[in-house]
C-alpha cells in the first residue's frame, strides 16, 4: 500500500467523523475498536460510523490508516520530529 492511499485513508475517516459530529477522540477510540474488536460500551454513533467504514472501505486500508494515526498521535513522534 502506498503511503498516498494511507494518507487518503485518514483523510477519508476524519472526514466521515467530522461529518458525523463526533470528537477527535472518536478517532482513537474506533482504532482501538478496530485493532481489538472490543465494542463493549461503544455508543450507537461509534457503531454506526465504523459499519460505515466497513462498507466503504477495505478492511486492511482501515487498520493501516489507524496505526498511522497511532504513531501520529503518539508523544514519541515529538520525540522523533522535535519541536516545530
Amino acid at each position: 500500500m502506498s503511503s498516498y492511499k494511507i494518507i487518503y485513508s485518514i483523510s477519508n475517516i476524519l472526514s466521515r467523523i467530522s461529518w458525523h459530529g463526533l470528537p477527535e477522540t472518536a478517532a482513537a477510540e474506533m482504532g482501538y475498536r478496530f485493532r481489538t474488536g472490543d465494542m463493549e460500551g461503544a455508543s450507537s454513533a461509534i457503531v454506526a460510523l465504523m459499519d460505515e467504514l466497513r462498507a466503504s472501505m477495505d478492511m486492511e486500508d482501515i487498520l493501516r490508516a489507524f496505526m498511522l494515526m497511532d504513531v501520529i498521535n503518539s508523544e514519541m513522534l515529538f520525540n522523533l520530529i522535535g519541536d516545530i
